[in-house]
């Protein structure tokens, strides 16, 4: 599923609305963060671009991008684990 500029646009608004804005609540996170995707364009809503503005907001992250997996990556992209 491609998600086009306006796609990220939306992903980002997610992240930043009222009630849903996790970003408070993480900015101040002081442990290494690993945060995983499972693609560049394979699902609007968890894909790289969604996942780009959470890495932001912490300190000390590392966004991984583990393409063609799903919620088990850790079984399905066994190598890269």
């Amino acid at each position: 599923m491609d998600c086009s500029p306006g796609c990220i646009t939306y992903n980002k608004k997610i992240l930043n609305r009222g009630s849903l804005s996790i970003t408070d609540k993480v900015k101040n996170i002081s442990v290494s963060t690993l945060i995983l995707v499972r693609g560049e364009k394979e699902y609007p809503l968890t894909d790289l671009s969604a996942a780009q503005p959470l890495d932001e907001v912490f300190d000390d992250s590392e966004l991984r991008n583990v393409p063609d997996s799903g919620h088990f990556m850790f079984a399905e992209k066994a190598t890269e684990f």
